[in-house]
C-alpha cells in the first residue's frame, strides 16, 4: 500500500477553514478592543477584543486613517472580526472596522435620506469614485451638477456632500446634484421673488461658447449672455473680452421664470459708444461716403470714421433693376446718399440713393386721381397678381382686385405684353408701391344680383375654362366658380368635361354660397334632379303600359339639349 502523505501547511489550512466555516461568535462584526500592547519594532499591536484569545493587527492600520492620532496601551479602539489562525488567535482588522462603520454610515445616510461627506479620488467611466472614510461609492456624471462642468477633475481630492442614492450591501450611488439642487432651493426661490427685467446682478462666467457666455449667479441659476449684448462694439468671439472664472456685472433684459431662463446683457450698462460715432448724423441728412463694400443685397459706405452705413438694393433707383443699377458701382468710389434709419441697438444706418433722385411715382401720383382708369401694359404675371407699367413706373394690381369673386388662373387670362385697362387705387405712405385694380372697371355684382345669389336659386353661367376635374364659369361680371365633374349630370356616363366648350352657356343650381369665405358651388345635377322630379310628379300616374323611361324620354332630351348649347 502507498504511503499518504500530507504537506503540513495543508493541514493549517484545512484546520483555520474549519474554524472560519464554523459559527465562530462576533466573526463578521466589528467589537471595542483595548490595545494591551504595542510593539513599534515588530510593527504590530496586540487588541484584546474581549473574545477567547488577543488579536495581532499591523501596526500601519492604525496610522491610515488617522495620521494624527496618537494611540496608547489602554485606549479603546473599533476592530473587525475577521476569524481565527492555526494558534487559535483571533484575526482582527482595524482597517476593516474603519471600512464597515463607514459602509453602515452611509446605510444610514441612504435609510434617513442624510447627508454624507466623502472625497472623489478617481475618475471611472462614466463618473467619479468616492471614498467615504473606506467605503467607495459610485458618483455617476449625471448626478455630480445641476449645470455643465466642463472638467470633473476638479473635484477630485476635494470634500464634498452627497446625497445616497442606492444602496446594498456592497455598493453604493451617490449623488452631488441632490444636494445642490436643495441647497440651492430656497436661494433660487428668493431670488426669482424679487427678480424683474431691468435688474442688475453680479457672476461668474461660467462657460464660454461660439453664441456667448453663461454667467453663474451663485444658486443654481445661469443667466446667458449673447454675444451681441458683451459690448456696443463687433467682436468675433466672446473670449477676446471675457474668460471663464471672471465676475461680471449685468442687467436682466428677459426674465421666463416658468422656464428658470434669464438673458442679460452687460452693453446695457455702459453707453453706446457707436452712438458717439454718428452723433453728427440725423435721419433724412444727405451725406457723402466712400464705397467699402459691394454685395448683391447692396452697397456698404462709410459715412464716419469706424461707421458703415448700406444702400439696400431695393433703394438704388425707383423703377427698373436694382441689381442691375448696382453693376454700375465700384469700390472706392465717391456717392451721395440720404439717411432712412439709425438704430443704435442694431448699430445699423440705412441709406438710400433713390430718394435724392425724381420720384416718378410721386409724379404719377400727382397727375392721376384715385379711381381714375388709366391704360397700360402686363410687364408680369405672377400666381399673386399682375406687374402693369405706365409710361415709365410701374404699378400692382393683387389677385383680390382682379375678380369680384372667386379666382382664376392669372396666367391662362393675361399674358406679358396685353394692353389693359386698371383703376388707379392708391399709392402707399412711402410713395414706393402704386396698387392698381381691374374689378373696379364693373360694378361690383355681389350688389347687383344679391337677390339671385341665394342657394336654391338657377342661375345661367358661361363656360370660361375646361379642366379635366370640373368646367370652370363665370356668373354675371365679376363673379367666377367652377362646377365639379361629379356635379355636370344626374347621369355617371354625362359627367365629362369634354360635352362643353368655352363661351357655351349653361344653367346651374347654387347649392351653397358664403360671401366671406368666397364660397360658390354650383350644381347641374342638382337642377336635372329637380327637373326630373317635377317630370315624374307630372307623369308618373300614367298607366298607358310604356315604360317610364319612354314615357320621360322626350322631356329629358329637350332638358339636356337646352344644357348642351
Amino acid at each position: 500500500m502507498a504511503e499518504l502523505k500530507v504537506k503540513t501547511t495543508d493541514l493549517v489550512y484545512a484546520y483555520f477553514d474549519s474554524f472560519v466555516n464554523s459559527n465562530i461568535e462576533n466573526v463578521g462584526k466589528v467589537v471595542d478592543g483595548t490595545i494591551t500592547a504595542i510593539d513599534k519594532k515588530k510593527g504590530f499591536i496586540i487588541v484584546d477584543a474581549g473574545l477567547k484569545s488577543e488579536g495581532i493587527i499591523p501596526i500601519k492600520e492604525f496610522f491610515k486613517k488617522e495620521e494624527n492620532k496618537e494611540f496608547n496601551i489602554g485606549d479603546t479602539v473599533k476592530v473587525y472580526v475577521m476569524g481565527v489562525d492555526s494558534n487559535n488567535n483571533y484575526i482582527l482588522s482595524r482597517e476593516n472596522a474603519i471600512k464597515e462603520e463607514s459602509r453602515l454610515k452611509v446605510k444610514q445616510a441612504f435609510e434617513n435620506d442624510e447627508i454624507i461627506e466623502g472625497i472623489p479620488f478617481a475618475k471611472v467611466k462614466s463618473g467619479l469614485s468616492v471614498d467615504f472614510d473606506g467605503f467607495i461609492a459610485f458618483l455617476p456624471g449625471s448626478q455630480i451638477s445641476d449645470g455643465n462642468i466642463t472638467d470633473i477633475s476638479d473635484l477630485v481630492g476635494k470634500k464634498q456632500q452627497f446625497k445616497v442614492i442606492q444602496f446594498d450591501e456592497k455598493n453604493a450611488v451617490v449623488s452631488r446634484k441632490s444636494v445642490i439642487n436643495e441647497s440651492y432651493k430656497e436661494a433660487k426661490e428668493a431670488f426669482y421673488a424679487t427678480a424683474s427685467e431691468g435688474m442688475e446682478i453680479e457672476g461668474k462666467i461660467r462657460n464660454i461658447t461660439d453664441y456667448g457666455a453663461f454667467i453663474d449667479l451663485g444658486f443654481g441659476v445661469d443667466a446667458l449672455l449673447h454675444s451681441t449684448d458683451i459690448v456696443w462694439g463687433k467682436i468675433g468671439h466672446p473670449s477676446e473680452v471675457l474668460s471663464v472664472g471672471e465676475t461680471v456685472k449685468a442687467k436682466i433684459i428677459k426674465l421666463d421664470k416658468a422656464n428658470d431662463k434669464i438673458a442679460v446683457s452687460m452693453k446695457v450698462l455702459t453707453e453706446n459708444s457707436w452712438l458717439k460715432l454718428v452723433k453728427d448724423i440725423e435721419v433724412g441728412q444727405k451725406i457723402k461716403g466712400k464705397i467699402t463694400n459691394i454685395e448683391k443685397y447692396g452697397l456698404f459706405v462709410e459715412v464716419a470714421k469706424g461707421v458703415e452705413g448700406m444702400v439696400h438694393v431695393s433703394e438704388l433707383v425707383w423703377g427698373g433693376s436694382g441689381s442691375e443699377k448696382l453693376k454700375e458701382y465700384k469700390e472706392g468710389e465717391e456717392i451721395e446718399a440720404v439717411v432712412l434709419e439709425i438704430d443704435g441697438d442694431k448699430q445699423r444706418v440705412s441709406l438710400s440713393i433713390r430718394r435724392l433722385l425724381r420720384n416718378p411715382l410721386k409724379e404719377f401720383a400727382d397727375a392721376h386721381q384715385i379711381n381714375e382708369q388709366i391704360e397700360g401694359i402686363v410687364s408680369k404675371v405672377s400666381d399673386y397678381g399682375l406687374f402693369v407699367s405706365v409710361g415709365e413706373i410701374e404699378g400692382f394690381v393683387s389677385l383680390d382686385n382682379v375678380v369680384w369673386f372667386g379666382n382664376i388662373n392669372l396666367q391662362e387670362h393675361y399674358k406679358e405684353g396685353d394692353s389693359i385697362k386698371v383703376v388707379y387705387l392708391s399709392i402707399d405712405d412711402k410713395q414706393t408701391k402704386i396698387s392698381f385694380g381691374i374689378k373696379q372697371l364693373t360694378e361690383n355684382p355681389l350688389e347687383k344680383y344679391k337677390d339671385l345669389l341665394v342657394v336654391g336659386n338657377n342661375v345661367t353661367c358661361e363656360v370660361y375654362g375646361i379642366k379635366p376635374d370640373r368646367m370652370e364659369v363665370k356668373l354675371f361680371d365679376g363673379i367666377y366658380s367652377s362646377i365639379k365633374k361629379a356635379n355636370l349630370s344626374r347621369e355617371k356616363l354625362d359627367q365629362r368635361v369634354d360635352r362643353f366648350t368655352i363661351g357655351d352657356k349653361v344653367d346651374a343650381k347654387i347649392t351653397a354660397f358664403d360671401l366671406a369665405s368666397k364660397k360658390l358651388v354650383l350644381s347641374i345635377k342638382d337642377l336635372e334632379e329637380e327637373e326630373y322630379k317635377k317630370i315624374v310628379d307630372k307623369y308618373g300616374s300614367d298607366n298607358t303600359g310604356a315604360s317610364l323611361a319612354d314615357v320621360l324620354g322626350v322631356a329629358m332630351d329637350k332638358f339636356n339639349t337646352k344644357n348642351t348649347k
